[in-house]
């Protein structure tokens, strides 16, 4: 498959990209290619290969939730500089 420069200059604007005339000959050979190895992929025959691969055979690994108290929370409370009763104070990070 062939992009001619005119379709190379459309891409290019659609993604706010200004390109010389040289750049647009250089970029329609390099997408020319490209499409030419994707149309040589899609010769494959893959009908024996599953959609999805993995080298790892491990499939959704859950943890289930567990709620755990922690018993000396006002120890943690205890090492921050600025606090308020059973809060702690953080600097503000979001204007």
């Amino acid at each position: 498959m062939s992009i001619d420069k005119t379709t190379v200059s459309y891409i290019a604007r659609l993604a706010r990209i200004n390109l010389e005339e040289d750049e647009l000959d250089y970029y329609s050979g390099q997408l020319s290619k490209i499409l030419n190895y994707i149309e040589k992929i899609n010769e494959l025959d893959l009908k024996e290969i599953p959609l999805s691969f993995s080298v790892y055979p491990d499939v959704n690994i859950y943890q289930d939730d567990e709620v755990l108290n922690f018993e000396n929370t006002q120890a943690i409370i205890d090492i921050f500089p600025q606090k308020s009763d059973n809060f702690i104070k953080i600097p503000k990070v979001i204007e």
